[in-house]
């Protein structure tokens, strides 16, 4: 499988188990006017089959590649650092920006977030109108010739990966 080409309409694939956050995202995505396509599941299986394309996701054109992947971080009985560097291993997905989505600034998902190979991560903002403002932000990344993610940096939510100089001197031996 090969990743579609950039399409006048992005897709936006949210991973999430809680239906408000995804009622809250596609809300988002009204109120910001912009045509950002979205597919959202509930769980790594269902997201799985559809970056696979899959069964009843085979069909490319009318079930699209993404994007951009926006995962939650915690899913009923898994994190996504858990399950992302498999799914960074699915065919076409090694250079899909996966940007984890948490509603904790623990410095554990952090952690473990990048080192499982997140490219972002992302606080849940509190309001709607900043979750218009980030989906704006990744639209308008995904949209960019070529896409550029390096807008994310600029939100108040983005938490870059920043560790300690001996953590770091610890993980560049392993």
């Amino acid at each position: 499988m090969t990743t579609a080409s950039p399409v006048s309409r992005p897709l936006l694939l949210y991973l999430d188990d809680n239906r408000d956050d995804i009622v809250l995202i596609e809300a988002a995505i009204r109120m910001a006017a912009i045509p950002f396509s979205l597919r959202t599941f509930a769980t790594i299986r269902a997201a799985t089959a559809y970056l696979n394309g899959e069964g009843s996701f085979a069909d490319r054109t009318i079930h699209p590649f993404p994007q951009l992947a926006l995962l939650d971080y915690q899913l009923r009985g898994v994190t996504v650092a858990e399950v992302l560097p498999a799914l960074k291993k699915l065919p076409g997905c090694s250079n899909l920006p996966f940007v984890i989505f948490s509603g904790s600034e623990s410095a554990d998902r952090l952690k473990n977030s990048y080192q499982a190979g997140a490219d972002h991560f992302l606080l849940k903002p509190s309001g709607l109108h900043r979750l218009e403002l980030i989906v704006k932000t990744l639209y308008d990344c995904a949209t960019s010739i070529p896409p550029c993610y390096l807008a994310l940096r600029a939100l108040p939510e983005y938490q870059p990966f920043l560790l300690p100089a001996a953590d770091a001197l610890l993980l560049a031996a392993a």
